[in-house]
C-alpha cells in the first residue's frame, strides 16, 4: 500500500533521504554484480565474446524500453495518488508488463534467430521476458515506499546470484548464450517477490486518467533516449564487428553504473515531485528539478573526470588484456553519461506534470537520435564500418542535444545556456586531464587533482545543493 502524502517538514526529508539511501544501495549492489559478471565474461572469451554477450543484452533492454519500462514509470506517477486503489492499480500494471513482456519476448528470439542461431534467440527471448517484468517490478517496489528494505535485501539476492551462475557457466566452459541466462538471474527474485506481494489484489478496472497516453509517448521518448545507448551497441555490432563492440561494451561498462544511478534518482524522485504538483507547489517543483539536475551533474562529472586518465588501464585490467579501448572514445563515452546526469530535473519535473510533458519530450529524444543516426551513417559512408570511437561521437552527441533541449523546455533558455557551458567545460576538463597533463609532464594524479578542482570550482551550484540538500527538498524555510 502506498503511503500517504508527507507533510514539508522533517519526516519528508527523512523519507525521501530513505528512499534514496535504499535505492542507491540496490542500484549499486546491481551494477557491481552485473560488472563482476561481465568482467569474466571479458577475461574468459575476450573483447568478441563481450560484444556479442552485451548486444544481446542491449537488445533486450530495447525490448523492455519498448512498453515496460514506461509501464513502470507510471507506476511512480499513479501510485502514490491512487489511495485505497494502489493495490489492484499495481495489479493491473503487472498484468500489462506480462503481457508486453511475452510479446517482446517473442519479437527479440524472432529477430536473432537469422543472425545468432536458435540457441541465442531462446536465451535472449527469456532475458527480454525478464527483463519487461522486472522493469514494471521496480517501478512499482519504488512507487510503494513501505518495504524498500526488504526491496534492497531482494536485489542483494539476486546480485550473489548472478555471480555464481555466472562463474559457473564460466568454469564449465558453458557456450556464450548461457551467459544471457546467467545474467537473468540478477532480475528474478525482485520480479517474484513484487508479484507475490500483490497476488492476492483484484485487477482494477482502470489505472487513471491520461495512463495510456503517458505510456505510448513514455514509450516513444524512452526509446529514443534511454535506448540509444543500446541502439548503439547493436548498430556497432553490426556495422562495425563484434570485436569493436566489445571494446565499445567495456567502456560502456565503467561509466554506465553513474548513469543508472542518474535514473534511479530520477524513478525514486518522480512520486514525490508528483505530489508537489498536485499540491500546487510548482515553483518548489521547478527549483528542485533545477538543484536536482546541478548536483548531478556535479556529482557524476566529477567520477568520471577522476576515471578518465585511467580508462584504457581499467578496461583492460577488468576485462581483458585485449580490450583497446582508447581515450578518446572514454572520453565520448563519459561526456554522454554527463549530459544525461545533467538533465534529470528537468526529466523529472516534466513527467511528474503529465502526459502531455511526456510527449514533448519523447519529440525531443528524436532529434537527438537523429543525430546520432546521422553520424554513424556518415561514418559508414566513408570508412565502410562504425567503429567505437564514431559509435561514442554519435551517442555523445545525440545525448547532449536532447540535454539542452529538454532542460530549455523545463527551465527555459537560460538554464539550457548553462548545461552547455557545463558540459563544455567537462570536455575542457577532461581533454587536460588526458592531454595537456601528458603534454606538460604532469603526473596523471596531479593532473586529475587540477582539473577535478575547476570542474568543482564551476560547478558551485552542484555543491550547494549536495551541502543543504534536506532544506532544499523540503524547501520549509
Amino acid at each position: 500500500m502506498v503511503e500517504e502524502p508527507s507533510r514539508p517538514g522533517t519526516s519528508a526529508t527523512s523519507q525521501l533521504a530513505g528512499r534514496m539511501l535504499w535505492n542507491l544501495t540496490g542500484i549499486v549492489t546491481s551494477n557491481v554484480a552485473r560488472l563482476v559478471a561481465l568482467a569474466l565474461v571479458g577475461q574468459v572469451g575476450g573483447a568478441a565474446t563481450l560484444g556479442n554477450v552485451q548486444t544481446a543484452v542491449s537488445t533486450a533492454n530495447l525490448a523492455a524500453m519498448a512498453g515496460p519500462t514506461s509501464v513502470g514509470s507510471a507506476a511512480g506517477r499513479y501510485l502514490p495518488i491512487s489511495g485505497p486503489r494502489a493495490g489492484p492499480v499495481a495489479r493491473r500494471l503487472l498484468w500489462h508488463g506480462n503481457a508486453l513482456g511475452l510479446l517482446f519476448a517473442l519479437v527479440c528470439g524472432a529477430v536473432f534467430v537469422p543472425f545468432f542461431g536458435p540457441q541465442v534467440a531462446l536465451a535472449t527471448a527469456v532475458l527480454a521476458f525478464v527483463l519487461c517484468q522486472w522493469a514494471v517490478a521496480r517501478g512499482i517496489a519504488i512507487a510503494d515506499g513501505t518495504a524498500l528494505r526488504s526491496m534492497i535485501l531482494v536485489e542483494a539476492v539476486g546480485a550473489l546470484a548472478l555471480v555464481v551462475a555466472m562463474a559457473g557457466a564460466v568454469l564449465l566452459g558453458a557456450p556464450w548464450p548461457f551467459y544471457l541466462l546467467a545474467l537473468t538471474v540478477l532480475h528474478v527474485p525482485l520480479t517474484l517477490s513484487v508479484l507475490v506481494r500483490h497476488r492476492r489484489d483484484p485487477r482494477a478496472t482502470s489505472i487513471g486518467v491520461g495512463y495510456r497516453r503517458y505510456v505510448w509517448w513514455g514509450v516513444v521518448g524512452t526509446v529514443a533516449s534511454g535506448g540509444l545507448v543500446h541502439l548503439m551497441n547493436v548498430v556497432t555490432n553490426g556495422l562495425g564487428g563484434a570485436v569493436e563492440a566489445g571494446y565499445l561494451a567495456a567502456g560502456l561498462l565503467l561509466v554506465s553504473p553513474l548513469g543508472m544511478l542518474s535514473s534511479a534518482l530520477a524513478q525514486v524522485s518522480l512520486p514525490w515531485f508528483s505530489r508537489l504538483l498536485d499540491d500546487g507547489r510548482e515553483g518548489d517543483a521547478r527549483d528542485k528539478g533545477r538543484q536536482l539536475s546541478a548536483s548531478m551533474q556535479w556529482v557524476v562529472g566529477t567520477v568520471v573526470l577522476v576515471l578518465v586518465p585511467f580508462g584504457p588501464r581499467l578496461a583492460r585490467l577488468v576485462f581483458g588484456t585485449d580490450m583497446r579501448l582508447d581515450h578518446a572514445t572514454f572520453i565520448v563515452l563519459g561526456a554522454a553519461t554527463v549530459a544525461m546526469a545533467s538533465r534529470i530535473g528537468a526529466v523529472v519535473l516534466l513527467s511528474a506534470r503529465g502526459y502531455e510533458q511526456v510527449r514533448r519530450m519523447a519529440v525531443l529524444s528524436y532529434v537527438g537520435l537523429g543525430a546520432a543516426v546521422l553520424v554513424w551513417g556518415i561514418t559508414y559512408a566513408v570508412q565502410g564500418r562504425v567503429s567505437a570511437l564514431s559509435a561514442g561521437l554519435g551517442y555523445g552527441l545525440g545525448a547532449a542535444l536532447v540535454t539542452v533541449l529538454i532542460t530549455a523546455v523545463a527551465h527555459g533558455a537560460g538554464a539550457a545556456g548553462w548545461s552547455v557551458v557545463g558540459l563544455v567545460s567537462w570536455l575542457g576538463a577532461a581533454y587536460g586531464v588526458t592531454y595537456a597533463g601528458a603534454q606538460l609532464g604532469l603526473p596523471a594524479v596531479l593532473a586529475v587533482a587540477l582539473a577535478s578542482a575547476l570542474w568543482i570550482v564551476s560547478n558551485r551550484d552542484g555543491i550547494r545543493f549536495l551541502l543543504g540538500w534536506g532544506k532544499v527538498w523540503v524547501g520549509d524555510r
